[in-house]
Order: C-alpha cells, then structure tokens, then sequence
C-alpha cells in the first residue's frame, strides 16, 4: 500500500525512484483498482464460479482483460473481490464493482447471475442509490432465466414493504408461490404455512 524513496546520486545529480510495494498491473481500456481482496489474500466465494479467485498477478490481469470484454464470470468474481464482508468498509468498491456488472449485464442480459445481484445492489444493499422499479425488474429477469432467489426476492420486498415498495402480502404470497412452484425450499414451506408465517414474522404475533 504504500511508496519508499530512494535516492540516487551519479555524476552529482539526485535521481528519486520511486518503489511500490503493490503489485503493478497495466490494464488496458479501464484503469480497474488491484482489489484490497487480492493483495491481502481475503478468500471470497467463488464455488458456484468456472473462474476461481485469482491467486497470481497474471491471474488477477486474466480477470480484468475478461471483465473489460463484458464476461460475467469475470464481472461477478471481481465484484466479489471489490464488495466481501471480510475486508474493511473503508476498502470495499462498490461503484466500480457496479459498473462492471452492469457493462456485463448489458452484453449478457438474460444471465440470471448478474440479475440477481443487480437486483440487490438496486434494492439498496450495497451504497447505490435504491430504486425499487429497477430491484423488481432484474429479480424478474434473474428468476425467468432459472434463479428462483429473483422471485424470493420479490416477495421479501413486498411482504415487509422494504426499498421504497408498499407492503403488499397478497403480491408477496404470489412471488412466493412462484418460487415454490420452481423448487425453492424455503418459499415452499413459507406458502404451506402461510397463515402462520405472517403472524409470526409480519404481524408480530410470534415469539420475539
């Protein structure tokens, strides 16, 4: 993280080297930031990813070149790598991690992975400004190309009235439904219990 000095004097003249103690890369087309993540070996979730966290300088630059081009794997790894819980508040990226999501998503739009994180960034989870509108339809995008969490998604957000949405427990139990018919677990046992789960989880009739 940080620059030495060294000074060096030949036939009388002062020369000053500077001497980074990061790795430097050269990027082309986007001055991407090396992320905190890489440098400081902080492991990020890379399980359901082809594209495994980058582990070598050429690794990492392998991963930039193919974000550059709009790859989403790429995108989502490295987003991943500028935004994890493990590193400091203070070194987390969110909005360059943002806008190489959405050139991916822009190449890439039926790709339910960038949909789905699109979904929570516009939600409001990660220092973008929220927009519901926007939060509503990547969710639907990410769930019509297979990830039913767009739809689970959906029906949290109504069913609290979260991210400037009204409460609206009849849409909620719509998109839950949707999920469970597509397999989701958890939306399953939410909708064969659905009477039971607003008293306790909505209306505050449940145990604290």
């Amino acid at each position: 993280m940080y620059k030495i000095l060294v000074l060096k004097i030949i036939n009388k003249t002062i020369f000053i080297v500077l001497i980074s103690a990061m790795p430097v890369l050269t990027v082309h087309a986007h001055d991407l930031p090396i992320p905190y993540a890489f440098t400081h070996k902080v492991p990020v979730y890379d399980e359901d990813l082809a594209l495994k966290r980058p582990e070598q300088e050429e690794d990492l630059e392998k991963v930039f070149n193919l974000a550059i081009e709009g790859d989403p794997e790429a995108s989502i790894l490295l987003w991943r790598l500028y935004t994890s819980h493990l590193i400091p508040q203070s070194e987390r990226k969110y909005f360059t991690g943002f806008h190489i999501l959405d050139k991916a998503v822009s190449k890439h739009p039926d790709n339910a992975k960038l949909n789905l994180i699109l979904g929570n960034i516009y939600k409001g989870d990660f220092g973008i400004d929220r927009d519901p509108v926007k939060a509503l339809a990547y969710y639907e995008k990410a769930a019509e190309n297979g990830d039913v969490e767009g739809y689970a998604s959906i029906a949290l957000m109504y069913v609290y009235g979260r991210s400037g949405l009204p409460q609206d427990t009849d849409k909620a139990f719509e998109y839950f439904k949707k999920a469970a018919q597509r397999g989701d677990v958890e939306s399953i046992m939410i909708v064969d219990n659905w009477e039971g789960y607003l008293k306790m989880y909505v209306k505050g009739e449940g145990p604290n």
